[in-house]
């Protein structure tokens, strides 16, 4: 009997101390997954991607601004009758640079896997093939129209990958460095020019003759208590211009986001790269990028 009661504690003591096991080894994993150069990782891949989707979004806007600009001339016109219909053929030139920036930033996205790779792995660099994400992306940058200033330092940053002259965190830094500020370049063009080109597109509403809609299907677009036709062509006329601002306040507010989000994690690489890092702010810029990237 007591050889049993001894056999059965003997039992429960292992059970138990399996179960103590796989917590701490669960513990230990979780804790790897929430090193915060491994959540940097991972946020810098997220706004990446993000950067790349608005990119795609840009560019297919750009293509619609031709069809906007063809709308209000075949509004206006005073002889529809024998109206000659023109495509842009024009390079346009905003459509032709985020094309090139889209492929930037997927090298960028690149670098961050890479580096991923090589924080959860602990592989060698050349394994994780790092050095050359990082320098594919510099040489992706050489497409772009950018400032003399940030090409400059990508020269410079080349020049140290190509001759292996570098660390890995540093470099990581400056080449997200180097894109934040093409993303505050480019973007600050494109959003002047756009602006540019609501300007002639709400004027070019405003000059729509009244007669030149039909009253009963703006009906069925206006819900105001009108029966005046002009007043509901006036309010259609209000509506496209609305739409119009809102539809770029939008690209405006989501670019803005983008930038705010490099700002962030440059400063979350800025603490990663200190020799006495401050973990309670890399934990607390994290979440707040963490934030930004899911408001995109």
């Amino acid at each position: 009997m007591k050889t049993s009661i001894k056999k059965a504690i003997k039992t429960k003591c292992i059970y138990t101390l399996a179960i103590l096991l796989g917590i701490v080894l669960f513990t230990s994993c979780r804790g790897d997954s929430n090193n915060p150069a491994n959540n940097f990782a991972d946020n810098g891949i997220t706004l990446s991607k993000n950067a790349i989707k608005l990119i795609s979004e840009i560019n297919s806007n750009e293509t619609n601004k031709s069809y906007d600009k063809e709308f209000i001339k075949i509004m206006v016109d005073p002889s529809p009758e024998t109206y000659l219909m023109k495509t842009d053929t024009s390079k346009r030139i905003y459509g032709i640079q985020f094309l090139y920036m889209n492929n930037a930033f997927k090298g960028l996205e690149k670098i961050f896997i890479a580096y991923q790779l090589q924080l959860d792995s602990k592989i060698s660099l050349s394994n994780s093939n790092l050095s050359e994400k990082m320098l594919s992306a510099c040489n992706a940058l050489d497409s772009l129209a950018i400032g003399a200033e940030l090409q400059a330092k990508n020269k410079i940053l080349k020049k140290n990958l190509s001759t292996g002259k570098y660390r890995i965190e540093g470099s990581v830094f400056q080449i997200t460095d180097i894109y934040a500020e093409v993303w505050d370049e480019m973007t600050k063009n494109y959003l002047s020019a756009q602006y540019q080109a609501q300007k002639e597109y709400i004027n070019g509403i405003k000059s729509i003759p009244v007669g030149a809609f039909n009253s009963e299907k703006i009906k069925t677009i206006i819900e105001e208590p009108y029966s005046n036709n002009a007043v509901l062509a006036n309010l259609y006329k209000l509506k496209l211009i609305k739409d119009n601002q809102e539809k770029l306040a939008a690209f405006e507010t989501r670019i803005n986001n983008i930038s705010e989000s490099f700002r962030v994690l440059l400063q979350i690489q800025g603490e990663l790269i200190k020799h006495d890092q401050n973990k309670v702010k890399i934990k607390e810029l994290n979440s707040a990028l963490e934030t930004l990237l899911a408001n995109q």
